[in-house]
């Protein structure tokens, strides 16, 4: 599985889709899962979310009132230690710093 992550400032465009139930019900299993996509896919946010502090100068305590995250929880994301942390979130914590997140999924048969 290869992931290319962009991000733009202050573009978010918010798109719903229909997803059948028995859809719903893999993608929960998969998510659950302890898979190295999943966890590769977690540290890319992460590091994406470091950089985005890092470069508007935001510390925790001002990451915390800009995006309502936890300072405590903006630590973990920084220590990359990502127990607990779902995908849905880190991708929101990127649209609340002010950030549009497009991604480009390729899937391909393991060999």
């Amino acid at each position: 599985m290869r992931l290319k992550i962009g991000l733009k400032k202050n573009k978010l465009k918010i798109k719903k889709i229909k997803v059948a139930k028995s859809v719903k019900k893999t993608e929960t299993y998969i998510l659950r899962a302890k898979l190295p996509e999943i966890l590769q896919l977690k540290m890319e946010l992460a590091r994406h979310i470091i950089n985005i502090l890092d470069k508007e100068g935001l510390t925790n305590i001002t990451a915390e009132a800009v995006c309502g995250t936890q300072a405590d929880d903006i630590s973990r994301i920084r220590h990359l230690k990502l127990k607990g942390f779902s995908i849905e979130r880190l991708l929101g914590t990127i649209c609340l710093l002010g950030y549009d997140v497009k991604t480009k999924l390729f899937i391909k048969p393991k060999k």
